[in-house]
């Protein structure tokens, strides 16, 4: 149920919605002067007329008070008025639209991107019929409800049409937009140019030369000659390396990919969002080791000297990823086991990481390598709370 309640005065006018005995409801809150103002600087310049349409069709109580009628004709002078006339450039921007929705529909991947193309279709091609004929325009269920009023044999096909085309057979709607578009000039795609306004941009900050403004200084990786290459039985002779800046690139687009799962959990890790500049950034924290597959990057860690819980030497592990196509056959634990060897080696008493709590995969994984759980951890700007895990070298 639509409802427009007309205050003396108001603040502000307003839309709420609530139930009442079961009926779901929209109030439309004004007083004359902002209903007024909907009226002439709202829908009539968006071209849909729902708000006049309301009260010009609306039963009003009281029916005698004056001020119904005063409203009703106001409403009904904008409705008869019609919408402002569109210019030669709207309508060729709503061709074009749907002049590209239809190649789109000659041709969809799937049945349910086919339909998405038609409820679009059923939005864009409803505006411009109604728009093309200087009428007021609609949308949604109301597209074929004003369109009876105005033609009701049109009307008629444009239900039978649509109706094919969601249910798979969408020749017909292919030759309707045809016709459509053909009474307005034809087609707007080849040579179609659409320019923004000259001062439609933002600055972005200097770009840092990653090869000139960032420096590694020299790194030993506390490997063995022996322990820089990995035979796996699978995959063959992997190299086990210090990171470069030539990698970053690479990197980046191991981690990003790596973490896309936690993104999908709508878990920002930095991982999930870097570019090559942050990435660059996170090499020069610490030890960062990759595996390396003749210049393809398989996985990485980072090491560095830290300790969250305390004052006892300790290894923290960060930037923890594996290719996720080969995920699972060993390579994360290799690069865990390593960064073990590298912290008993340097005499340190613990190996530390920290994971998102919903990550229970993570989670899983680190506790069966034996990390235990030590206490939640909130990182600023992440939309989890962490564990920081501990395995003992002791």
């Amino acid at each position: 149920m639509d409802l427009v309640v007309v205050y003396p005065k108001l603040k502000q006018a307003y839309r709420e919605s609530f139930f009442y005995k079961g009926w779901p409801v929209e109030a439309f809150v004004h007083d004359p002067e902002t209903l007024n103002y909907f009226f002439s600087e709202v829908d009539a310049k968006d071209g849909t007329p729902a708000l006049p349409n309301m009260v010009v069709e609306g039963r009003p109580f009281p029916e005698l008070h004056p001020l119904v009628y005063q409203l009703k004709s106001l409403a009904d002078r904008v409705l008869t008025q019609g919408p402002p006339i569109y210019q030669q450039d709207q309508l060729q921007n709503l061709k074009y639209g749907i002049s590209d929705l239809l190649e789109d529909l000659k041709s969809p991947r799937n049945s349910f991107e086919e339909k998405s193309i038609v409820a679009k279709l059923h939005e864009s091609l409803g505006d411009f019929w109604f728009r093309s004929r200087g009428k007021w325009s609609a949308s949604g269920k109301h597209i074929p409800r004003r369109m009876k009023k105005l033609d009701p044999q049109f009307s008629g096909r444009w239900i039978s049409v649509f109706e094919l085309a969601f249910a798979g057979q969408t020749q017909e709607l292919i030759r309707l937009t045809e016709a459509e578009l053909t009474q307005s000039g034809g087609f707007s795609f080849g040579g179609y140019r659409r320019e923004a306004p000259e001062g439609w941009r933002l600055p972005l900050p200097a770009a840092k030369n990653i090869q000139q403004d960032y420096k590694i200084e020299h790194q030993e990786s506390g490997l063995e000659k022996a322990e820089q290459i990995f035979e796996h039985a699978k995959i063959g002779k992997i190299q086990v390396r210090l990171v470069t800046l030539n990698d970053v690139p690479k990197l980046r687009i191991l981690l990003n990919s790596a973490y896309k799962r936690l993104a999908d959990m709508n878990l920002n890790f930095n991982a999930t969002f870097q570019d090559d500049e942050l990435t660059a950034d996170g090499i020069l924290d610490g030890r960062s080791f990759v595996l390396d597959l003749g210049g393809k990057l398989l996985g990485t860690m980072k090491l560095r000297n830290r300790n969250v819980i305390d004052d006892r030497s300790c290894l923290y592990v960060g930037r923890f990823a594996v290719d996720p196509e080969l995920q699972g056959q060993g390579l994360g634990l290799h690069l865990l086991n390593l960064a073990e060897k590298i912290a008993r080696q340097e005499g340190c008493q613990c190996l530390q990481l920290d994971t998102a709590q919903p990550a229970e995969h993570l989670l899983k994984f680190y506790q069966g390598q034996g990390f235990q759980i030590k206490k939640p951890t909130y990182f600023e700007g992440k939309t989890y709370v962490s564990w920081v895990l501990e395995k003992s070298l002791k």
